[in-house]
């Protein structure tokens, strides 16, 4: 009897650890196979405005946002997860810093609002306007712009405005690219930047209303702009009093 006895404990002992080590192993199966929904809404820090086609990546899983900034991506949780390790994040997008972070995942699904920092600077404004100085008696083409960078007016590296002359006898083009001046600062964040040029050059080539506008900033951000005038015949309103100074009357034009 007492052998019988022994032979059931130990037959039974056996029988538990095989069902421990089953439901653990199944337990951590099922803990492998889990998986919960990352979403989430992409914004500009400063504006709140959504941004589209930012592209997310979560844990190595990939996805761009939509027209509202929005995106979803399932994740599947593993044993790193349960051990309590930090799952990355980065979202990209253009003319944007690059967005990073890390997060300690649990078996729940997560709602994120990811805000990101404008880096290019902004044209708020520019205009091309026909202004006659008349202390000077010279009429001229005044084109000026109002700039802005998040990280302020000082990060402005550079600006540059590219007129375009038609050949009235060709009727060819050539174009012009001009250094704008800085002004003036109106804020931190806020400059006045102009460039002067001559409305006709040789009595053969006519300036055109169409002119461009393209920004730089100290890290390489850049923004452009392809501007017309509102009156073809006046041009814009100015956004500033001019600032005279005598164009560059030699080499004006690139091929």
């Amino acid at each position: 009897m007492t052998v019988k006895i022994l032979f059931i404990i130990i037959l039974g002992s056996m029988f538990s650890l095989t069902c421990e080590r089953y439901i653990n192993s199944q337990i951590d199966s099922n803990l492998n196979d889990r998986e919960i929904i990352v979403s989430g809404t992409v914004v500009n820090e400063f504006t709140g405005d959504p941004i589209k086609r930012a592209l997310v990546n979560f844990g190595g899983r990939d996805t761009l946002t939509d027209h509202q900034g929005y995106f979803k991506l399932p994740y599947r949780l593993t044993a790193d997860n349960d051990r309590n390790k930090p799952v990355e994040m980065t979202v990209i997008a253009d003319n944007y810093f690059n967005y990073k972070s890390t997060f300690i995942i649990a078996p729940i699904d997560y709602t994120l609002l990811v805000s990101m920092t404008y880096a290019a600077p902004i044209i708020i404004n520019s205009v091309l306007v026909r202004y006659y100085f008349s202390v000077e008696e010279m009429d001229l083409i005044v084109i000026q712009a109002l700039l802005f960078d998040y990280q302020g007016a000082d990060d402005i590296d550079s600006v540059v405005t590219t007129l375009y002359y038609q050949n009235e006898r060709s009727l060819k083009f050539r174009t012009s690219k001009i250094p704008m001046r800085f002004v003036e600062k109106i804020s931190q964040n806020a400059a006045h930047y102009q460039a002067v040029a001559i409305p006709n050059y040789q009595d053969i080539w006519n300036i055109q209303n169409n002119f461009d506008v393209y920004v730089v900033d100290s890290q390489g951000y850049s923004s452009f702009i392809q501007d017309v005038p509102l009156n073809p015949f006046t041009g814009d309103t100015l956004i500033f009093p001019p600032v005279f100074y005598m164009p560059k009357m030699d080499s004006i034009f690139s091929q």
